[in-house]
């Protein structure tokens, strides 16, 4: 249990990336994100855009302005 005693992380107390995907089209790669490898584009989950990351394997990550940014999803 000492190893978690100054554990602060609290899931979803930080934002790190957000995007709406607002402007972008069913079926393409996101405009704002960055392809590492693999294949990913924009798809409909419900009645919400979300980025499908078609293969298996493929990562992506945000472009961001400012402070550079390094997380990724896979």
């Amino acid at each position: 249990m000492k190893a978690w005693t100054k554990y602060d992380f609290v899931p979803g107390d930080k934002v790190m990336c957000s995007d709406n995907l607002a402007g972008e089209e069913i079926g393409e790669f996101p405009s704002r994100w960055d392809l590492n490898h693999g294949n990913a584009e924009v798809a409909m989950l419900g009645d919400d855009k979300a980025i499908n990351l078609v293969e298996s394997g493929t990562t992506i990550k945000a472009l961001m302005k400012g402070e550079h940014f390094r997380g990724q999803i896979e």
